[in-house]
């Protein structure tokens, strides 16, 4: 029945809602289309080295420049000691995707 009204099976750029919703038909003038991906979000904050993978950290909620400061200091750190990761000479260097959360003042205090 939806195959007969058009809509194939696939990921669409457009989602296609139903207006009528107690209609048991699937026609056209029942279905509006409106312009999303599709796609589910979920915000996350990772790490890897030279010497290996390190761990993924989900962020709950809005990521604020006080949460990456914590993440930062409650979860990366002890990580990195946890693998020793700290003994190794050298400097760490952040790579990031040019957030302003990982450049913001309070955060390269």
């Amino acid at each position: 029945m939806l195959h007969q009204a058009g809509i194939h099976h696939r990921t669409p750029a457009r989602k296609e809602r139903l207006i009528d919703q107690t209609s048991i038909g699937y026609d056209r003038p029942n279905i509006v289309e409106e312009a999303r991906s599709g796609h589910v979000a979920c915000n996350v904050w990772g790490w890897v080295c030279r010497h290996g993978m390190g761990d993924v950290y989900n962020i709950e909620g809005r990521f604020t420049a006080e949460k990456y400061i914590a993440l930062l200091a409650d979860r990366f750190l002890p990580s990195l000691r946890e693998r020793n990761y700290l003994l190794f000479p050298g400097p760490i260097i952040f790579i990031h995707d040019g957030c302003p959360i990982h450049t913001a003042h309070a955060v390269r205090r």
